[in-house]
């Protein structure tokens, strides 16, 4: 099949491997084994199974710590066949003439998620962030994407803004790769899963194909809250090792949408409804976040000028703010949290497959599967469309109001679903992947400069929402009305219409690679 108009396919002889000596008694741990190759297999099939002192040759690529970053590097090592017993023991009890060889039950200790990510679409935004992420993707992750087994990698450079929105929903057949990756800040994953939405295909897309980010923009909220970290190498190797699951995403309804006024989209474009993956903001937050696009060359840098500037100018951005609620207090959020964690607990240490002491995590038998949840229409749509009534009334007797003291002089108005938005800030704590809530973060304008620059200060440590003048929910979903004739609405740090905004969450819809442990970076919230 022909490839797709600007698309290059990479080709393995690019990789420059490097074989390097290990000291003796050196350990490579599994979750950084890309790849192997067993070099006297052969000479296996004629040894009695008895003997012990055969030694198997093996040459093993693996990603290894070079300052802040890891680079693929080759090793010979050594391995007994009492070793090679002790793996098949930890990959559960085979059959005999279904007994795997040495290369595969390492690269499938290596590997312990079945989901396959081995036909990857990587789609490059070369303006990101500063400028560098071509420069980032191709010294950084490329190497390590080609050095993992059995990896074919196709590379889509956009041109122009919202060509990644436009190829991805256009393409024919984007089911030829089983993993994105956008190598960009949080604005080309906002493209990609809007594209997917508005296909009519979608639901079969989405259950099949993984989103992921490697990070190369000003903004890396995914990276960081999927791989722990805003580092294009290490989350690379996160790509490849870390655990798939189905993550929440959420509708996005605003009146110019359905009339296309603002020419974002096609006539084909499902009724008048976006997706969004990290946030929805108004208010200090999303004049930060848009206002400060001059100063994309300082990186995360930008977005803390602006918000200690809108703070300082004790501005307001009065609102009405309808929502349905998921959990009203704290106290309800942070029970809901721990039952959360105890539950990821347990089945960590149960169900299908063995324990890994060094993944910390349950891993898979050799054919285990996977299950996901299996996808419907239904599951693509909102219950709720901001045009089915006045824009002022309720949708229904679940949905309320809140307390206009607060929304009338309110300063910032954030909801999201990652926990990390900078490397240093833990704006959502609370946010679970597929708890099926949005996360609320709420505050007013009479707060004191001093008492809200001390509360901003603290966002590294996330205990910001557990302050009194903050206020701290998690919703099903929100309608904003906006009051003010001049600002903006930032929606996954793009920006939005300023007008009313109706917000949904949608339950595990989209597939995205995780910690190995499964779900997001930890942030410390339980002891909070």
């Amino acid at each position: 099949m022909a490839l797709e108009p600007g698309v290059e396919k990479v080709s393995h002889g690019d990789l420059q491997l490097k074989t390097v000596e290990l000291p003796n008694n050196s350990i490579i741990p599994f979750r950084k084994i890309l790849n192997c190759k067993v070099l006297n297999w052969n000479e296996y099939k004629n040894l009695d199974i008895e003997i012990k002192d055969f030694d198997f040759i093996v040459e093993i690529i693996f990603a290894k710590n070079r300052r802040t970053d890891v680079i693929p590097r080759s090793s010979i090592i050594r391995c007994s066949l009492d070793e090679y017993f002790k793996i098949l023991k930890m990959c559960g009890s085979l059959e005999d003439d279904e007994q795997p060889t040495l290369k595969e039950l390492i690269l499938f200790k290596s590997f312990p998620n079945p989901v396959e990510r081995n036909k990857v679409l990587v789609i490059i935004n070369p303006n990101g962030g500063k400028g560098k992420a071509h420069k980032i993707f191709h010294s950084k992750s490329k190497p390590i994407l080609l050095a993992s087994n059995n990896t074919q990698i196709h590379i889509k450079e956009t041109t122009y803004h919202r060509e990644a929105y436009h190829f991805v929903k256009n393409h024919p057949n984007l089911l030829k790769y089983n993993i994105i990756c956008c190598a960009s800040g949080d604005g080309i994953p906002h493209e990609v899963l809007n594209a997917i939405y508005h296909r009519p295909d979608r639901m079969k897309i989405f259950q099949e194909l993984v989103i992921s980010q490697i990070p190369c923009g000003s903004g890396n909220a995914l990276s960081l809250s999927c791989h722990g970290t805003s580092n294009a190498s290490l989350a690379t190797l996160n790509i490849l090792k870390g655990r798939v699951e189905q993550m929440d995403l959420m509708t996005v309804q605003q009146p110019s949408y359905k009339d296309n006024l603002d020419s974002i989209d096609d006539e084909t474009t499902a009724h008048n409804t976006r997706v969004s993956f990290l946030s929805q903001a108004y208010g200090i937050i999303a004049e930060s976040d848009i206002n400060t696009e001059y100063l994309r060359f300082l990186g995360p840098s930008r977005f803390e000028i602006g918000v200690t500037a809108q703070v300082l100018r004790k501005k307001k951005y009065p609102c009405d703010v309808m929502v349905k609620f998921g959990k009203d207090s704290k106290q309800q959020i942070k029970q809901h949290y721990l039952d959360i964690l105890k539950q990821k607990t347990e089945e960590q240490h149960s169900g299908s497959g063995i324990y890994d002491e060094e993944l910390m995590a349950n891993v898979y038998t050799f054919d285990g599967k996977q299950e996901f949840k299996q996808l419907n229409e239904k599951d693509m749509s909102p219950q709720y469309y901001l045009d089915q009534s006045p824009v002022n009334d309720l949708p229904d007797s679940e949905w309320c109001y809140l307390d206009s003291q607060l929304t009338k002089n309110l300063n910032i108005f954030y909801g999201g679903k990652m926990p990390y938005i900078a490397p240093d800030c833990k704006f959502f704590p609370a946010a679970i992947h597929n708890d099926s809530f949005i996360d609320l973060v709420i505050s007013d304008s009479k707060t004191s400069i001093t008492r809200m620059a001390s509360i901003l200060l603290n966002l590294d440590k996330g205990d910001h929402v557990i302050q009194p003048e903050v206020t701290h929910l998690k919703v099903e979903a929100f309608r904003l009305i906006p009051h003010v004739a001049k600002s903006v609405i930032s929606v996954d740090g793009e920006k939005f219409p300023l007008e009313p905004m109706q917000c949904e969450v949608l339950s595990k819809i989209c597939k995205m690679v995780f910690m190995e442990q499964g779900g997001f970076k930890e942030t410390g919230f339980e002891v909070m």
